[in-house]
């Protein structure tokens, strides 16, 4: 989940860019994996999960500005509070499909890159081996006070899957 809380009525947006989960230990159970996105106009985030990228980033020295970023970031079992009637599901689709369990190996790594698809769109095929599963998810712009989640779930699912996480997003 990422949101916007600049002040109503700025011009600020914020572009993710992209998204990478590597799989640390998956569910023995589940045989496929989808995931949907949607933007909302109002701040979705309510409690749980943690935010993997640094509160501030920029130059050490004194001297020179540093930078803090204005979006906020969220990964994991995260509760959200109810949707607008803004809300709008701007994607929806399989990541990984597997004819049988498990759907996910220790090692895969699922890549959420949010542009068009170039002429090759990504690999769902199931591996016995780990392997990188690129998702193309279209351009998502927030603006402020506004929120884009993306909705990870996995049917006949038992235990969580535990995962590392980075990403990149723009604000401008």
């Amino acid at each position: 989940m990422i949101q916007n809380p600049a002040a109503a009525g700025s011009p600020l947006t914020v572009s993710p860019k992209w998204f990478r989960m590597t799989v640390i230990a998956a569910d023995a159970a589940a045989t496929a994996a989808h995931i949907y996105g949607t933007v909302d106009s109002i701040l979705r985030y309510s409690s749980g999960g943690f935010s993997p990228i640094a509160p501030e980033f920029g130059f050490t020295r004194s001297d020179l500005i540093t930078l803090v970023p204005t979006a906020k970031v969220v990964v994991g079992n995260v509760t959200f509070t109810a949707p607008s009637a803004n809300k709008q599901n701007i994607n929806r689709m399989l990541v990984k499909q597997a004819t049988a369990a498990p759907c996910l190996l220790a090692g895969d790594i699922i890549e959420f890159i949010f542009r068009d698809p170039p002429g090759d769109a990504g690999n769902v095929t199931q591996s016995t081996t780990p392997g990188k599963y690129t998702v193309y998810l279209g351009a998502v712009s927030i603006r402020a006070q506004g929120s884009y989640t993306l909705h990870w779930w996995q049917p006949a699912i038992t235990t969580g899957v535990t995962f590392e996480c980075d990403g990149a997003h723009l604000e401008g």
